[in-house]
Parts: C-alpha cells; structure tokens; sequence
C-alpha cells in the first residue's frame, strides 16, 4: 500500500513539472492581435515536455514602431532571449519576454520588457510541500 502512494506522488510530481501551458499565436496568422493583450485571439498549446518556458517576441523596423511582426510559444528554457538577441539582424528593433509559469505570456508585446534575469518562483512555491510530504513519505515507509 505505501508503494502505490510513493507512487502516486511521484507521478503527481512529474506530471505537475511538465504540464506547462503557453499562449500561442504569430502575427503571420492573426496580424497585429498577436501584439495586443487580448488572449481570445491566441491559442493555448500544451508544451512538450522539454520546453520549460514560454515566450513573445516582437520584431519592429524601429523600437518607436507601432506595429510588427510578433510570436508567442513554448521555448526551450529561460535562455531563449538571449539566444535570439545575439543571432538578430542589428539593423531591427527586437523585444523578447520569456517566463516560466503556465500562460504567462500573456502580456502586451508593445509595453513588455526584455526578460534575462526574472525568473518566476510561483511554481516552485506550489511544489514545496509536495515535495515535504514526498519526503516524508519516503523516509517513514
């Protein structure tokens, strides 16, 4: 009986580490909307169990640009912006956000800030006691 608990948690952790759920459009399907902050117009796609972040970029001819090409996903992990960043044509204004918590790309792509250094501790907040009672469990059976 205490295996099948073990059990129980350990599939209850696993699952909660990889259900990351992210907006997700690109202004060649929907124009300027994937800009906005409206969510009816994006998607919500379940990441794959590798990609631990989600992210917007937005590609502008200038930064004062109203207008331009955005993109909303999953990424790979919190360095996706930094990535892009040092790969782009310097002759274009981009802008990247990226975080780490289940539709938290939600923001507007005009008014958000580049993201390297925040880093979301919510979800790791929610596993903490889930992670005490996994230990506990552990230990006394």
């Amino acid at each position: 009986m205490m295996s099948v608990i073990k059990l129980f948690f350990v599939v209850l952790l696993v699952g909660a580490a990889t259900a990351l759920e992210c907006y997700q459009c690109s202004s060649s399907e929907i124009g300027d909307a994937c800009i906005q902050s409206n969510v009816t117009n994006f998607k919500v796609t379940q990441c794959k169990s590798h990609e631990y972040a989600c992210y917007i970029t937005l590609i502008r001819n200038s930064g004062k640009n109203t207008t331009g090409i955005a993109e909303r996903g999953c990424a790979l992990n919190y360095n996706y912006c930094e990535k892009l960043i040092h790969e782009r044509d310097t002759r274009l204004a981009l802008s990247c956000y990226v975080c780490t918590t289940s539709r938290c790309n939600f923001v507007d792509a005009l008014t958000m800030h580049n993201s390297s250094t925040k880093i979301t501790t919510s979800f790791f907040l929610i596993l903490l006691p889930l992670l005490v009672i996994t230990r506990k469990i552990f230990i006394s059976g």
